[in-house]
């Protein structure tokens, strides 16, 4: 059993899945995308911790990993009571179930609902349906972009 927890957290480090492959990409991309966009334009211009909690519990599913609750603050980039606010706000809507460890009772784990984890994926699929107009590339998007240091 210990040895199956430890391959299952070590498939987790690296971002091992066998399912829902495109969307844990994306997912992991609009993540990166965010963080970057906060890096550039500032954290607290575009704070949206409910939609990061939903982005992390989704691509741990898909690993078939958990996550702690007291791991969403560093993860969402905002206070530990904040991160919790809306993890309880995203539990009353039920996107999100909460559970306890089994052998640890001091440990709490979040997870997508049924509900939850039906509505990302179908975010996801309908995304990746309607990202690029047919025959689009993102090398195309990119070749109509300013460079970084273009002034408009």
């Amino acid at each position: 059993m210990a040895l199956d927890d430890a391959e299952k957290a070590s498939k987790c480090m690296r971002g091992d899945a066998t399912d829902h492959r495109a969307g844990i990409a994306l997912a992991g991309w609009i993540f990166m995308a965010r963080r970057m966009r906060a890096d550039i334009f500032g954290a607290e211009l575009f704070a949206e911790p409910g939609w990061d909690i939903l982005l992390d519990l989704y691509a741990a599913h898909a690993r078939g990993c958990r996550v702690q609750i007291t791991s969403l603050a560093p993860m969402s980039g905002v206070p530990s009571s904040t991160a919790r606010r809306w993890a309880r706000k995203l539990i009353a809507l039920d996107l999100v179930v909460q559970e306890r460890d089994p052998r640890d009772h001091r440990l709490t784990f979040l997870k997508l609902s049924a509900t939850g984890l039906g509505l990302m994926s179908r975010y996801f699929v309908t995304l990746l349906d309607r990202a690029q107009p047919p025959g689009a590339s993102m090398a195309n998007v990119r070749k109509e972009l300013p460079s970084r240091g273009a002034v408009a």
